[in-house]
């Protein structure tokens, strides 16, 4: 594919996919990130069963916030790729 042969709304579109990957994967670590750092905290200062439980939730939240960025990055690709392979042509 020949750079000068794009057309605006192809360079508007990948500029779009880029910042909806970026997200994603800002998504997927800070959810790795949240998930280690309440682990920690449930170990290490969590005294009674309401802190730990507090701290479960946490783990739980982040274990959504990666399923999440994990569709939201399936989904970037696959809307990429169903443009370039069809709309495009």
């Amino acid at each position: 594919m020949d750079i000068k042969k794009l057309k605006i709304n192809d360079w508007i579109f990948g500029l779009l996919e880029t910042l909806i990957i970026g997200y994603s994967l800002f998504l997927i670590i800070d959810s790795l990130i949240e998930k280690s750092e309440a682990k920690r905290r449930k170990f290490e200062e969590a005294t009674n069963i309401t802190q730990q439980l507090y701290f479960q939730d946490l783990e739980s939240l982040a274990s959504i916030q990666f399923i999440s960025g994990i569709v939201l990055l399936i989904f970037a690709s696959t809307i990429f790729s169903i443009y370039f392979r069809i709309i495009r042509k």
